[in-house]
């Protein structure tokens, strides 16, 4: 428990809660918990908003409002409720709506994926293996109830419950 887990909120959150005081971010949550996957809720309009390489992974839940393309995306596709997006570190883009809409950002460290990666007998594909607005109902159910449990105020989760989600 907590062998993955930041330590700090990752830098590029204070990047952009700096760069864009008029919606300012969420508070992460489960940082200072120490669970492997800290995760923060967001709602705001998409623009023009640009999402900068970072050093850890970034899996994107869109909950739902309005679909969000990514600029230079092989694939038109737009993501929409309950789609599933994937940055891999040193990755990032610029993505645009055409109005609000509700999401959450799962950050994890490239250790908790190696770790688990051998665990399972999987070998990491090279490239760079970005993934936008994927459909899979199960993992999107899952990314819901770990959101839901991370933000629920009368039963807060502890590490062992959410680092087992």
């Amino acid at each position: 428990m907590g062998l993955h887990a930041f330590t700090s909120e990752p830098e590029h959150c204070q990047r952009y809660r700096d760069l864009d005081a008029e919606v300012p971010l969420p508070q992460l949550v489960g940082y200072s918990e120490r669970w492997n996957i800290p995760v923060a809720h967001h709602k705001r309009g998409l623009t023009e908003s640009r999402f900068d390489g970072v050093n850890h992974y970034v899996l994107t839940y869109h909950i739902g409002g309005a679909s969000v393309t990514k600029a230079n995306w092989p694939r038109p596709n737009p993501a929409s409720t309950g789609a599933l997006s994937l940055e891999m570190p040193g990755h990032g883009g610029r993505y645009t709506s055409t109005g609000i809409v509700e999401y959450a950002h799962l950050y994890f460290r490239p250790s908790l994926v190696s770790e688990v990666a051998d665990e399972v007998g999987v070998v990491p594909a090279e490239g760079p293996g970005d993934a936008f607005a994927l459909s899979d109902d199960i993992a999107a159910r899952d990314a819901q109830e770990y959101l839901r449990r991370a933000s629920d105020p009368l039963d807060p989760a502890g590490a062992i419950e959410m680092d087992s989600r």
